[in-house]
């Protein structure tokens, strides 16, 4: 059986004999795909340079059953902050390790979180009626009778989303939530919501999906599962792309404090040329 590090030489090959097929949509026809970047000796293939300043940290995870890595992805957030982004730079498939370029506040870039385009599809939605959770309230909790804090809504949003080699978002899973708290009792819910987008121009497809709109005493929390496909974005003759997120989901914490996770990860075809993204921010 052919290792690793053979099958993924291989499928840069195939990648390199279809990539024109189909990462350009009908716009841009006609455009030449940068050369997809190379393996290092011990397995890395290079995604992105990392940008000046940023934190480059090594998350772990585990294989898929086809070619891909789950690697969950964990952002944490505090009003402070207003935005922290983590940008995929190097993934090791061999070992299935994970480096991401990490800035916050005023170093992360003011770009869009929507592509406007007749080229991509969404599907979004709202909740204002949250389920509850059963949880125990944590011990620094005070009873809500005895509490002497003002009450904040605060809104915000953690998005995921993978680009191809020329930069275009293929499809993107937003989580968003809004709640009441005061750094001393249980969380009030207020709304969650979800925008999902896909550049179905290029053959990309939304193939499921489900949300949840939850909360218990410590957190309130937008949570969604995805799962994305495209036949030609390899080519005819390869597997198609698959693009999962398990979980997506961004938490408004009692304190005040947001984090966002997912495991989202991309599987078969030449999926590993994609590159993630990650964004946690205060409305």
């Amino acid at each position: 059986m052919r290792s690793g590090a053979h099958r993924l030489l291989s499928a840069l090959g195939i990648a390199l004999l279809f990539l024109g097929l189909g990462f350009v949509p009908a716009a841009n026809a006609g455009t030449t795909p940068p050369t997809p970047p190379a393996v290092d000796a011990d397995g890395w293939l290079t995604k992105t340079p990392a940008p000046a300043g940023a934190e480059l940290v090594i998350l772990s995870g585990k294989r898929t059953g086809a070619d891909g890595c789950v690697i969950p992805v964990e952002l944490k957030a505090t009003p402070a902050d207003r935005v922290v982004r983590a940008d995929e730079t190097r993934i090791n498939l061999r070992t299935c390790q994970l480096e991401v370029a990490v800035r916050r506040g005023d170093a992360v870039p003011k770009t869009p979180v929507t592509q406007p385009s007749p080229d991509v599809a969404t599907k979004e939605g709202r909740s204002a009626k949250p389920t509850k959770i059963e949880e125990p309230a944590p011990s620094q909790l005070r009873p809500a009778q005895k509490s002497t804090a003002g009450w904040t809504r605060t809104t915000g949003y953690f998005r995921t989303w993978w680009t191809d080699p020329i930069g275009l978002t293929v499809n993107s899973t937003k989580n968003t939530v809004s709640w009441d708290w005061n750094n001393e009792n249980c969380v009030n819910p207020g709304w969650a919501s979800y925008n999902y987008e896909w550049l179905s121009g290029t053959g990309w497809a939304l193939l499921g999906e489900n949300f949840q709109n939850l909360y218990g005493c410590t957190d309130h929390r937008s949570e969604s599962y995805t799962h994305y496909a495209n036949q030609a974005f390899c080519g005819i003759a390869v597997p198609a792309a698959h693009v999962y997120y398990p979980r997506n989901y961004v938490r408004g914490w009692w304190t005040g404090e947001m984090s966002g996770y997912t495991d989202s990860y991309a599987d078969s075809g030449c999926s590993f040329l994609l590159t993630r993204h990650h964004q946690l921010e205060f409305s």
